[in-house]
């Protein structure tokens, strides 16, 4: 045991001791690193199409601020309603907390948030400009387009052929994915910002395209893939449309199907043609011509839910003739490397019924020649620029099929180029910081959680309705607990550890976020590494 000494005051050392405080003495000058607090790239944004600040919206939900969380998500995602139930919800895939436990159920959140918001959206904007835009196609793409571009006070008109707006998702979505409610109460917000719906117009037949250039300040082409792809072989006129199936069933009707039924197709249209012909009691095999591994990942989720339902699949096959026989339809099927049919792998199959579904293909036949090539729009990616002065293109009408959020990015960063067009400014493509990776999330201050999960039907509650949704969303309760998981990668949140515990007091509280006092910092690094979610950098004094 040690032992013990005890000393009086008189019998200590004369110690020097400041007659000032501090604030008499700046230290900065000593250090050769320096702290600076930036918010970075989290991994679920910078793979997200719409870009969302994803840890932004989430602390604003944890905080209890429902409408900032709302204003933060629209930023970039105008319809989370939507993605919150078809996104395919590539942000979960790198999501840092998925290498700690599991990832955050975002697409959930989103949700949540949107159909929170979904009401209180459609606000007009507080100045006009005086410019008008023509947006050709009521889509996704056209209706994020229209958001935007109104949101910044332009006048925006959309012409459809269709008597509603939506698009696809009106018209071959079903309502166990989509309620025509949710999409009605986009519509309706688009409505009350003031974008101007003329339906019934086709362009091309009942409008001119020239006349909408001469019209409008600007005109962005967004008719989408409209025009479902007929594959050529013998016998294809004797089989049925998958499309105008789904479009029956969206509009109410059931017809009647039965048997051993076949849908041939090569991407998300077949799997859901398939799970509503499981769903009218048919039992369904899609002719698929990749092989399994290779689907791809935004049509997974769909492959999958078809998978669990019963749907069967014939992989890496393709159609090469149909006969009827008997009142059935013989399919003469063969092996397909993924550029030929491999010889002698010929078979014939017997069902009741045969399906297409293959994607969408875009009509471009109103537009001139100079902006058409080989069957797509001459046009730039990212902008949607043509060669036409004031003409912009946007969505599946450049892209062809894409998942629902890249359709909504590309009407929302047209809509920018278009903006700036209209102001005389020259567009820049946004770009983001540095992206977060693990190694620089502090995970000491995470306790292990286990994700919320997402309430889904079974699959033998599923097949038998055609409008229950089938994916719950969370209640308030939940998307709160879900929303405490997330690390908030890269975003600085105010959560004062550099406070804490900075050894010098050179991290000042300045309107309630954290900045640091270059004056007294020494540049010991102690903020950066208890900094939980990797926002400060110790940058070489004389590189800063």
């Amino acid at each position: 045991m040690a032992k013990k000494y005890d000393f009086k005051a008189s019998e200590l050392p004369i110690s020097p001791m400041t007659l000032t405080t501090t604030l008499e003495n700046p230290t900065g000058g000593w250090r050769s690193f320096k702290p600076v607090i930036k918010n970075k790239t989290a991994p679920c944004t910078a793979t997200c199409p719409t870009k969302v600040l994803i840890p932004h919206f989430i602390d604003s939900l944890v905080k209890g601020d429902l409408d900032m969380a709302a204003n933060l998500l629209h930023r970039n995602n105008p319809f989370p309603s939507i993605t919150g139930r078809l996104c395919h919800a590539p942000c979960e895939l790198p999501c840092n907390r998925g290498k700690y436990d599991e990832p955050i159920s975002i697409k959930q959140l989103e949700r949540f948030v949107g159909d929170y918001y979904l009401d209180r959206k459609g606000k007009p904007p507080r100045r006009e400009t005086g410019k008008r835009v023509a947006i050709v196609g009521g889509g996704l793409a056209g209706m994020s387009a229209a958001y935007y571009l109104r949101s910044k006070g332009h006048e925006v008109v959309i012409y459809d052929r269709n008597p509603n707006l939506g698009g696809y998702l009106r018209y071959y979505v079903p309502e166990y994915r989509l309620p025509l409610a949710v999409l009605d109460a986009e519509v309706g917000a688009l409505e009350r910002m003031g974008v101007k719906f003329v339906l019934n117009t086709e362009v091309g037949r009942d409008i001119g395209f020239e006349e909408l250039k001469e019209k409008y300040d600007a005109v962005i082409l967004a008719h989408g893939s409209s025009i479902p792809y007929t594959p050529d072989f013998p016998g294809v006129d004797l089989l049925k449309s998958g499309w105008d199936l789904m479009k029956e069933v969206r509009e109410g009707a059931r017809p009647k199907v039965s048997g051993k039924v076949a849908v041939l197709g090569n991407g998300y249209t077949a799997f859901e043609v398939a799970r509503v012909l499981r769903r009218l009691g048919a039992d369904p095999f899609v002719v698929y011509p990749t092989a399994k591994i290779r689907i791809p990942f935004s049509d997974r989720e769909i492959f999958t839910l078809a998978e669990e339902e019963g749907v069967k699949f014939f992989f890496a096959k393709v159609p090469l003739k149909a006969d009827r026989r008997d009142g059935k339809v013989i399919l003469t099927v063969a092996e397909w490397d993924g550029k030929a049919v491999v010889p002698a792998t010929e078979r014939e199959m017997e069902f009741e019924e045969v399906f297409l579904a293959y994607e969408g293909t875009a009509d471009h036949g109103f537009l001139p020649d100079t902006i058409r090539s080989n069957g797509t729009l001459k046009a730039d990616r990212r902008s949607g620029e043509t060669p036409l002065e004031g003409v912009f293109v946007a969505g599946e009408s450049v892209s062809g099929p894409s998942p629902v959020v890249n359709v909504i990015y590309s009407g929302r960063s047209v809509a920018a180029a278009v903006d700036a067009y209209l102001r005389g400014r020259t567009y820049t493509p946004e770009n983001m910081p540095e992206v977060v990776g693990y190694e620089r999330i502090v995970t000491d201050y995470f306790p292990k959680a286990p994700r919320v999960p997402e309430m889904r039907l079974s699959p033998a509650e599923r097949i038998h309705s055609l409008t229950r949704e089938e994916v719950l969303g969370y209640t308030q309760e939940l998307a709160m607990k879900e929303a405490e998981r997330c690390f908030n990668c890269g975003f600085c949140n105010a959560c004062g550890n550099c406070y804490v515990f900075c050894p010098d007091y050179t991290i000042k509280w300045v309107h309630g976020r954290p900045k640091v006092d270059y004056e007294y910092c020494k540049g010991c690094g102690v903020c950066s590494e208890e900094c939980p979610r990797g926002v400060i950098d110790m940058v070489k004094e004389r590189e800063f």
